[in-house]
């Protein structure tokens, strides 16, 4: 088995890295060319960004500004970076918990008008284009008076650096949710007319063990491959919330970048996320082979429950 895993890891290793390079070799041409002050592609610059990329070296700046500041690149960009990724990573979390809770409800109790009305309404909001829900949010906090920008954490502070935070915070959230809760909801809708879910019932099963020990299994099972299309999803949507509200974050390092031709950031950027994405896409892909969905056959499923009713059964007992 673990030899399984490592020529597994090994090979998405070799495919990754292949694309890796193209996608790096492609890039750069394009940013000499547009993000280069000189707007001109030179060819020296090209072989020089390989030179120093198999020695992690990645230049260093151009403008006078940047070299003001006394970091190197990397460590310029992983003080802006880490911001956002915090950000993203809990929005995800909290959007995979409750987008779970949400889809479950809405499918077990779909005949329920209070769910009807919630389930129409998330329908409707998740079909308004994400830049006029933004324009709506900001109207909104400008007539209550609230800040439409990002403050600096600050003990003194507390209260308008929390009000500004969780506005982004429910600005990348809410997308996100619902994407899940949709997912979720068709994940059960489908698993109601399974013939596991049949056979579980005749045996006598409640539909809330059901849940826990068979619809949760095949939920978990299932998003883990949208996982990092959701972490994709929401980086890209942070740069256009994160540049509204002046965050903090790697918006505002790029942007920088961008007007100032710094492509040595540009190229931390893209060489710092790919490597990201790969280690989630061969985290995620090594542990649904570990749970083998094709493992989770009616047998098993039955014999797991039969042996907590009988631990239950002997405690009862027991007592």
């Amino acid at each position: 088995m673990n030899m399984y895993f490592v020529k597994y890891a090994t090979k998405k290793f070799i495919l990754f890295f292949i694309f890796f390079v193209l996608f790096l070799m492609i890039s750069s041409i394009f940013l000499e060319i547009f993000v280069d002050l000189n707007k001109n592609y030179n060819f020296n610059n090209w072989l020089n960004f390989w030179k120093r990329f198999w020695t992690f070296n990645f230049g260093s700046f151009k403008s006078d500004e940047f070299k003001a500041l006394n970091f190197s690149v990397a460590s310029l960009y992983f003080y802006f970076f880490k911001n956002s990724f915090l950000v993203i990573f809990f929005v995800i979390i909290f959007a995979l918990f409750f987008g779970v809770i949400a889809g479950s409800l809405f499918s077990f109790y779909a005949r329920k008008k209070s769910i009807q009305i919630l389930n129409t309404l998330i329908y409707f909001l998740s079909s308004i284009p994400i830049f006029i829900i933004v324009a709506l949010f900001v109207l909104i906090l400008s007539k209550f008076d609230l800040t439409s920008f990002y403050i600096p954490f600050d003990q003194e502070h507390f209260l308008l650096w929390f009000n500004s935070i969780i506005q982004i915070f429910f600005l990348l959230f809410f997308p996100m949710f619902f994407a899940i809760t949709f997912i979720v909801k068709n994940i059960c809708d489908k698993l109601f007319f399974s013939e596991h879910f049949m056979f579980l019932l005749s045996k006598g099963f409640s539909i809330k063990k059901i849940y826990f020990y068979y619809f949760l299994k095949n939920i978990f099972i299932k998003l883990i491959p949208f996982i990092n299309v959701f972490y994709m999803l929401t980086f890209s949507y942070s740069l256009f919330v994160e540049s509204i509200f002046s965050f903090t974050g790697q918006s505002m390092i790029l942007t920088s970048a961008f007007n100032r031709g710094e492509s040595s950031i540009i190229y931390f950027s893209l060489f710092i996320n790919l490597i990201i994405i790969f280690i989630i896409d061969l985290l995620l892909n090594i542990l649904l082979k570990i749970l083998n969905p094709s493992n989770l056959n009616i047998k098993k499923t039955i014999g797991f429950l039969d042996k907590i009713k009988i631990k239950r059964t002997l405690i009862k007992r027991a007592n």
